[in-house]
């Protein structure tokens, strides 16, 4: 079993990790950690509760769950997915017209359709300003 306490941040590369490994996750109950395994995780708020789901959960669940942990790392986070992600998005932002200004080529990530994003299992950059855009 792999407990993942991160209360802070995005897909957190430990917690792709072991559900690479097929490992059973024990997340803590955050927006993105259930993103991450698509709501399909066991979920904590707090130590009563994780300590609830360690000792009550049957070993035949965490099995099952760890065998679905690897399947969405399988699906979603393997090299020719991200790639593919990458590749879109450079595309898309640098074919952009609003991407050409006098100061030379500046992408406008946020600018994008949410629906766009989330039609590309991207939808986690909607919300971004990145480091050379001016706040909204």
């Amino acid at each position: 079993m792999y407990v993942h306490g991160h209360s802070a941040g995005g897909t957190n590369p430990s917690l792709v990790e072991a559900m690479s490994l097929g490992l059973p996750v024990l997340a803590f109950d955050v927006s993105f950690n259930k993103a991450t395994t698509e709501h399909k995780a066991v979920y904590f708020a707090d130590k009563a509760e994780l300590k609830k789901h360690i000792n009550a959960t049957r070993i035949g669940t965490w099995k099952a769950l760890g065998q679905e942990m690897q399947a969405i790392a399988d699906r979603r986070y393997n090299w020719a997915v991200i790639a593919k992600k990458y590749n879109y998005l450079i595309n898309k932002v640098f074919s952009s017209e609003r991407s050409a200004s006098k100061a030379g080529l500046r992408p406008q990530l946020s600018d994008l359709s949410h629906k766009e994003l989330v039609q590309h299992q991207l939808g986690q950059y909607g919300a971004l300003t990145m480091f050379y855009e001016e706040e909204k």
